[in-house]
């Protein structure tokens, strides 16, 4: 199942059945019946995932990830010195894939402008709609295909994509289930092609978040965690700008 320029389906897992209250996106109630809706008929399989599916079946999708002019230009720093033209080592510009997408935040400011496909993975389906039917607005009809599934279920294809993006997602990962999901996104990724990994990183250590259940990973853990999945950085960014009360985040470039 796909969605194309008309959206009629999503990718979801196998057995999982559509949300109740597809094609509402927005409000806290209707966030609420999604999450119950997903406990009661078991679209989730896990523990973890079924959490998070309640967690972010409450948080209105256009408040689903912070965006700033900050975020945008040191996206930009990184991606401009691997995408400088074509030429050996240079990553592809035809098909990207987006982790965690949401309502597509960073697809709309951060993607499209550099490729000319994208597919986007997010385990809320309302999220997946809202990005089809109305915040990419005419770029929608450049996505191949929405997957509905958590990171921990989803497979990406093998030798695909240009590049794959995680923008605040693996902080709801275990280091197991992100090692497990780089994996699949090495052989998921064509020749030259590029994952990148930008998320908060703790100071020392890994710190827990308890109001939601996501971890922050000293850069050094996520470095072993790179180096566990068989990946190589080839380049790594600070955001800078934030104040110091804000936890420290990184960009990691790797394949």
């Amino acid at each position: 199942m796909w969605i194309g320029p008309v959206i009629t389906e999503i990718y979801h897992k196998p057995g999982q059945r559509p949300g109740l209250w597809t094609g509402l996106v927005s409000g806290l109630w209707s966030g609420l019946w999604s999450g119950l809706w997903s406990l009661v008929s078991g679209l989730v399989s896990d523990p973890w995932s079924l959490v998070w599916s309640l967690v972010w079946s409450l948080i209105p999708g256009l408040v689903s990830g912070p965006v700033s002019g900050l975020v945008w230009s040191l996206v930009w720093s990184l991606v401009s010195g691997l995408w400088s033209g074509p030429g050996p080592g240079k990553a592809g510009t035809s098909l990207a894939l987006d982790c965690g997408a949401g309502i597509g935040r960073v697809s709309k400011g951060v993607l499209f402008p550099v490729f000319e496909r994208l597919e986007l993975a997010d385990m809320m389906e309302h999220f997946l709609l809202h990005a089809h039917e109305e915040y990419l607005g005419d770029d929608a009809d450049r996505v191949e295909t929405y997957y509905c599934y958590s990171l921990q279920e989803f497979t990406p294809s093998k030798n695909k994509y240009d590049v794959i993006w995680m923008q605040w997602v693996a902080c709801h990962l275990t280091d197991w289930d992100l090692a497990e999901f780089l994996k699949k996104c090495k052989r998921a990724l064509r020749p030259n092609g590029v994952l990148i990994l930008k998320d908060n990183m703790a100071r020392r250590g890994c710190k827990l978040d308890l109001v939601d259940s996501s971890i922050s990973r000293h850069l050094d853990v996520m470095r072993a965690i790179v180096h566990k999945a068989g990946l190589e950085i080839l380049d790594l960014e600070k955001q800078e700008g934030f104040p110091e009360v804000i936890m420290p985040v990184w960009m990691l470039a790797m394949r």
